[in-house]
């Protein structure tokens, strides 16, 4: 195995140099083009008018981040949806979150409301669904970023009166604006065990 171990490295060294000696300027050539290629998909031109307008848009906007239910993160699916958290029909959520009035804002409102749809129909397949809305908490805010604390109780029954099944979602949502017209909106959704 030795043996042929050597006889491979030595046909690969020469005809490497021969090919080397023969095609060097085309080796460097070829090497300085792939050196090129992979140094402007690394580098790139980073100046994009469009995107510098979207994130500037974007930095003026109100918004809610960190969404903390009972003092945990809420989790992503490989989708970038939201994970359901798992709840019984009167459980009681502390819900924490941050409120980012946005870049130049001096005001900022958020309103959290809840949204029940009735379990007899499918859960929002078109805008003529029943859904029975109840706004929880309306709060204003001044410039910068504030820490939103609310309680809320898990309803233990639907918007129809009847008591929650297993597998049934109840969605919160949370609606920011600004002086600017910056508008955000974030939600998180629990499903009943």
């Amino acid at each position: 195995m030795d043996g042929i171990h050597r006889l491979l490295w030595k046909f690969w060294t020469h005809n490497l140099d021969k090919a080397m000696k023969t095609n060097h300027k085309l080796f460097y050539i070829l090497a300085a083009v792939l050196l090129t290629l992979a140094t402007s998909c690394v580098t790139g031109n980073d100046d994009n008018a469009v995107l510098r307008e979207h994130e500037e848009a974007f930095a003026k906007t109100a918004r809610v981040t960190d969404l903390k239910i009972n003092g945990v993160a809420i989790s992503r699916d490989s989708l970038s949806h939201w994970r359901y958290v798992m709840v019984d029909p009167g459980d009681v959520l502390t819900v924490s979150a941050t409120l980012i009035t946005g870049k130049g804002a001096d005001e900022a409102s958020l309103q959290v409301s809840e949204y029940l749809y009735s379990t007899s129909t499918p859960f929002g397949l078109s805008s003529d669904d029943d859904a029975d809305y109840k706004l929880l908490e309306s709060m204003s805010f001044g410039a910068g970023s504030e820490a939103v604390s609310l309680t809320i109780t898990v309803p233990e029954q639907d918007a129809d009166g009847e008591d929650f099944h297993s597998g049934d979602h109840i969605n919160y949502a949370f609606w920011s604006w600004n002086d600017l017209q910056g508008y955000g909106y974030n939600d998180f959704s629990v499903e009943i065990k």
